[in-house]
């Protein structure tokens, strides 16, 4: 198996990634309601699509930071308890921190008890997704090594046509194709499973295109100046449609966004920074950002605490400045807890995912799967 340690540059980008899902929630959550076209607030409005745009590359990223090493790996059943003994960590405290400071809950959560509450709070999308992939690992691990370069590449380009390409033609033909193009778009879990087979490409063939900072970086502003046009001039030519053609380029089945996911992977990819264990350390806290910001209590209270529409002056600086506030305490508290419950967490993990291992390896294999 391939052998990699954890490269800061990456780690570093894991980081960013983050940053950029904060402020896609900013603009989602907020308050202005910017899909309702406003003359008056135009800027306002090409801000906040801005952010929202910046969403779903950073969630394309991430899975594919966390593919481009689980390739090389064996799996292991710790991997998923460990998501889900987080995930109901925070789900959990968040309940009782809400009873005890007696914050508001939301009003579909008000006369529910503590179960239904923490699972209801806990069913983040992108935590089952990601499930689904980890689950997936070892039939695409063996797939993946089977299929030679040139089957990769194949099986690219065909569900990139089948699962990004051609469902967005009903946006732009619609009522003019003869089949439902939407029939064609895959959930978000199989679409993470996309992504981890252009992770696993750029991890077993290298070429001169993946290995180019140069080209990497280029590709990456162009991408960005074709998603800044996107942006533009639908608002100016028919904008009380709500943006339909930038709809179509934010959301994780665009090209759009695969594209730059990908350049912007290789981008960072070909920095060497070294290894910095401060970078790798805050990077290990990042998917806890997630759970705590985007927890189902955390989310109302929160974007109505920022509220944008009171500095729609200064949206953009607003909103940066919001994001990293929210990125740094969310890190701090994950922090705390991993300095608290670390071991704790290690020990549960590794202890319940061993006993999985080893009910389900193959009665053939005297291999330790806790120690592969």
């Amino acid at each position: 198996m391939l052998k990699t340690k954890r490269q800061s540059n990456l780690e570093l980008l894991r980081i960013i990634s983050m940053l950029m899902i904060i402020l896609h929630h900013f603009a989602v959550h907020g308050k202005f309601g910017y899909l309702t076209y406003n003359q008056d607030k135009i800027q306002v409005e090409k801000h906040l699509l801005y952010f929202q745009s910046l969403g779903k590359i950073g969630v394309a990223i991430f899975v594919i930071i966390g593919a481009y090493f689980l390739v090389g790996k064996t799996f292991k059943s710790s991997r998923i308890i460990n998501l889900l003994v987080l995930d109901l960590f925070y789900s959990t405290v968040i309940y009782f921190v809400f009873i005890f400071l007696k914050l508001p809950f939301p009003d579909a959560l008000k006369n529910e008890n503590l179960f239904l509450t923490t699972v209801r709070v806990s069913s983040y999308w992108f935590v089952l997704s990601y499930m689904f992939i980890l689950l997936a690992m070892p039939a695409l691990n063996i797939v993946i090594h089977h299929f030679s370069k040139r089957q990769l590449e194949y099986t690219i380009a065909v569900l990139g046509l089948f699962w990004t390409i051609l469902p967005k033609l009903s946006v732009h033909f619609l009522g003019e194709l003869d089949f439902y193009t939407w029939a064609l778009r895959p959930s978000d879990g199989i679409m993470f499973i996309f992504l981890y087979i252009i992770a696993a490409y750029i991890r077993l063939h290298p070429n001169k295109f993946s290995g180019s900072f140069l080209f990497n970086l280029i590709a990456t502003i162009i991408g960005f100046i074709i998603m800044y046009l996107s942006i533009i001039i639908p608002i100016h030519c028919n904008p009380e449609k709500n943006f339909p053609l930038s709809q179509a380029m934010m959301d994780l089945h665009s090209p759009l966004v695969i594209f730059l996911a990908i350049v912007i992977f290789n981008t960072f990819k070909n920095i060497n920074i070294g290894s910095n264990k401060f970078i790798n350390y805050i990077s290990s806290s990042t998917f806890a950002v997630y759970l705590i910001h985007d927890n189902s209590l955390v989310r109302p209270l929160l974007w109505n605490f920022f509220d944008d529409t009171k500095h729609t002056d200064d949206i953009l600086i607003f909103g940066l400045k919001t994001a990293v506030l929210i990125l740094v305490t969310c890190l701090l508290i994950d922090i705390v807890r991993r300095l608290l419950f670390g071991k704790l967490f290690d020990y549960i993990s590794n202890r319940i995912g061993c006993k999985l291992d080893d009910i389900f390896k193959e009665k053939d294999s005297d291999k330790d799967i806790c120690n592969a």
